[in-house]
């Protein structure tokens, strides 16, 4: 409720607790929040996952004093007539006039409650840094957590993929877990850097040590060659359905100066025309109606040969799939830094090409 709405109710708040106090507390712009007797209440928006919420609160302490807690309320169901006087500070914060009514209240986010006396200096000099010595982050009036989403009207079973061994079903349930596209697409990835030990591991183990020395050192020696280079091995002897892949490197349509940003100003060093890397082939190629999907159109406009389409489709794939990977985890000058506002790129792009990937490689 707003705090015109809890004071016009206040008669029927003080039937369920005591209020004195009710107020607008406004620190910036961004920072609006209602002061409750002598606290000032505080939605949290994010809080780390390590914390065990279980239990009811953390103090926050500032120079040896206590100058407020952090309440753990999240889907916590409390009968209103019961709760703590923070509790019901925090119910105030968030319900509305109508769930004055109800006799049990499950709560929609965690709070911090910081006292009247330091809440000036709290924001002055510590809230903006919350997430990095507090593990927490409050939740302003418009919120810079919003998490792209898009419909799936239809989810399309693919052949019968193979049994996923224990590491690759944990790196599934992690990706399935994460709510922000950047680390969901990482935990992808890090399924085909297993294949690349799998691999190596899996040719040595058809040789004799005895009589296939030599051959061990130079599969011990290529395993040495660029992660892209072993990832393009993987697409190339794995990925067989090619039309499958070039649908979705088509996606990459409406992302088109995104694309020139990763994949060809911050690209690394690759010269062929297998790579795409041209900015004046890639937007020709862009802006033909077919695009990857035509082995013609890609032969007229990269001047590659025909019988390399298949060569160029797992090239493009590996070396996108991989400065994707880069821009995301090295997050450094020299590779672009992909932000929060280009999370559509990677759900309606780099997701459905890796996606392709891994269901093609575990294809039985």
């Amino acid at each position: 409720m707003t705090p015109q709405e809890i004071l016009n109710n206040l008669g029927v708040i003080n039937l369920i607790n005591t209020l004195h106090h009710c107020d607008e507390y406004s620190y910036s712009n961004s920072l609006k929040f209602i002061q409750f007797d002598d606290y000032i209440v505080h939605k949290i928006e994010l809080i780390n996952n390590s914390f065990d919420e279980s239990v009811s609160n953390t103090s926050l302490e500032l120079n040896g004093v206590i100058i407020g807690d952090l309440f753990y309320l999240k889907d916590l169901s409390v009968e209103i007539s019961s709760m703590s006087v923070f509790q019901f500070y925090a119910f105030l914060n968030e319900c509305t006039i109508q769930d004055l009514q109800l006799q049990n209240y499950t709560f929609k986010s965690n709070y911090l409650v910081v006292h009247k006396d330091y809440i000036d200096d709290f924001h002055l000099k510590y809230s903006s840094t919350s997430s990095v010595w507090g593990g927490f982050k409050i939740s302003e009036n418009q919120s810079v957590i919003n998490y792209y989403k898009k419909a799936i009207p239809v989810i399309t079973i693919p052949d019968e993929l193979r049994e996923l061994d224990h590491y690759a079903q944990d790196s599934v349930y992690r990706a399935l877990d994460q709510k922000h596209s950047f680390e969901r697409f990482l935990k992808l990835y890090h399924l085909l850097e297993l294949e690349f030990d799998y691999s190596l591991i899996k040719k040595i183990q058809s040789l004799n040590i005895t009589t296939d020395s030599n051959l061990i050192g130079s599969l011990l020696n290529e395993y040495k060659r660029t992660e892209n280079d072993r990832l393009f091995d993987l697409i190339s002897n794995k990925c067989l359905d090619t039309n499958s892949l070039s649908d979705k490197l088509n996606k990459i349509k409406p992302f088109r100066a995104l694309g020139e940003e990763i994949f060809i100003r911050f690209g690394k060093e690759k010269t062929s025309n297998l790579y795409l890397n041209d900015l004046i082939k890639y937007n020709s190629l862009l802006s033909d109606v077919d695009a990857f999907t035509n082995p013609n159109s890609v032969k007229a406009i990269t001047n590659i040969q025909l019988n390399d389409y298949n060569k160029f489709i797992h090239t493009v794939t590996a070396y996108w799939i991989y400065r994707i990977r880069c821009s995301i985890a090295h997050f450094k000058i020299g590779e672009y830094i992909l932000t929060r506002d280009k999370e559509d790129f990677i759900v309606e792009f780099a997701e459905p090409l890796i996606k392709e990937v891994l269901i093609q490689f575990y294809k039985k």
